[in-house]
């Protein structure tokens, strides 16, 4: 049976301080992806690409926490990211 993570609307969704302090701006960006929700040992990820397992992989590294991932498209990250980070924004 294949997993499909389930979807996020980023665009509704505010990303606590606490889960956007655990990746850079620039980390976000290069993985498409968008920290979420910080929940003990774990994180939820907004990503383009949930099934890429290196993208994963560095997520952890990262972040030194497991991460659940969610689908979003690559736009609604491009938002999150620049909703997440507004200091750098454009």
């Amino acid at each position: 049976m294949t997993f499909f993570p389930p979807s996020v609307d980023v665009a509704v969704y505010d990303a606590e301080p606490a889960a956007v302090r655990l990746l850079s701006r620039r980390d976000c960006e290069r993985l498409r992806a968008v920290p979420l929700c910080s929940l003990g040992e774990t994180v939820l990820v907004a990503m383009a690409d949930p099934f890429n397992a290196a993208t994963l992989g560095e997520l952890e590294a990262l972040t030194k926490r497991g991460v659940e991932p969610l689908r979003a498209s690559d736009h609604e990250i491009t938002v999150a990211i620049a909703k997440a980070y507004p200091e750098l924004s454009d």
